[in-house]
């Protein structure tokens, strides 16, 4: 009876041999796709990371060129409003500037009341006689 089992032990053995490295093999060849799947996954993270960080330089970039633009403008629109204000300065000044009254000409002021008539003369009051009866200050 040895002699019978003998060869189908051996058969079998062998076969869960095969199968056992067959299957060892597919073990080794899916480890290698996992291996070969996570460097590609570490490597597009990688090209990932890359992308944001130049995305968000760009992205920085076109913010700090449109901030510049306005600040541009800004001071073009300052130095408009300096301008007008000097403008502005000088025609105020010129409105409100005072002229002394020695450089007045024109000096005939008359006065009257109901007893007399008084006139202005060189900052001399005077009266109808041309006597000087009062100064203007």
């Amino acid at each position: 009876m040895e002699g019978t089992l003998e060869p189908i032990f051996k058969s079998a053995l062998e076969t869960i041999k095969i199968h056992e490295i067959k299957h060892n093999e597919e073990l080794k060849q899916k480890n290698t796709e996992i291996d070969l799947l996570n460097q590609i996954l570490e490597k597009q993270k990688e090209e990932m990371a890359d992308f944001l960080k130049v995305s968000f330089a760009n992205r920085w970039k076109k913010k700090s060129e449109e901030l510049e633009i306005q600040n541009q403008n800004l001071e073009i629109k300052i130095e408009k409003l300096v301008k007008d204000n000097e403008k502005l300065n000088f025609k105020l000044d010129k409105m409100t500037e005072k002229t002394d009254v020695s450089t007045q000409k024109d000096l005939n002021i008359k006065l009257k009341t109901k007893k007399a008539t008084y006139k202005v003369d060189k900052l001399n009051l005077l009266s109808d006689e041309n006597k000087i009866i009062g100064y203007v200050e």
